[in-house]
């Protein structure tokens, strides 16, 4: 099967949204096939990590796709989004195949419960207890099979009133980096 730009979904993002995650490091020289420069990231949704632990020629291909253009040497990959999770096998497979490439993993989760189809995104609300609960164990899986995480959240309206730390922006999206 041939793999088009267009069929192919990664979203190309650091922490502010865009590719370009600043100045390389001294310590992690950059192997010929990346940036000297600067360090580039990309990001792989659940639903590319679950096609592409399936599929290792999809892996491969994807990969050779996106380096051509983009000679990223770190990848966030994604480990939860609405309500979907990937397997701790699908994972490290994925995983392995970008360590096998010298590119740098990351976990990434989008912090959204979902909702009926049209009705957008629900958030967890940080001030209930069972979704705080729920998120906890995301993390907890992500942060088992890697070293630093990233987790985009959508505002709460309740936490957002019930934060006595002041307001907070609702309906905006949030980067949060862990290491």
């Amino acid at each position: 099967m041939r793999i088009t730009a267009s069929r192919f979904v990664w979203t190309v993002v650091t922490a502010g949204g865009l590719a370009l995650a600043g100045a390389g490091s001294a310590a992690r020289a950059a192997a010929p096939e990346h940036y000297q420069n600067f360090n580039s990231a990309i990001f792989v949704t659940i639903d590319q990590m679950h096609r592409m632990a399936a599929d290792p020629k999809y892996m491969q291909d994807s990969f050779d796709l996106i380096h051509s253009s983009i000679k990223f040497n770190k990848v966030w990959l994604e480990t939860y989004r609405t309500n979907q999770e990937i397997g701790e096998a699908e994972v490290r497979k994925v995983k392995a195949f970008f360590d096998s490439k010298g590119i740098q993993t990351s976990g990434g989760m989008m912090a959204d419960l979902g909702g009926p189809p049209g009705d957008g995104l629900r958030s967890f609300c940080w001030s209930n207890p069972e979704h705080r609960e729920r998120f906890r164990k995301v993390v907890a899986f992500s942060a088992a099979i890697f070293d630093e995480l990233i987790s985009t959240t959508c505002g709460c309206s309740t936490a957002a009133a019930s934060c006595a730390s002041g307001p907070r922006e609702t309906g905006r999206g949030r980067n949060i980096v862990w290491r």
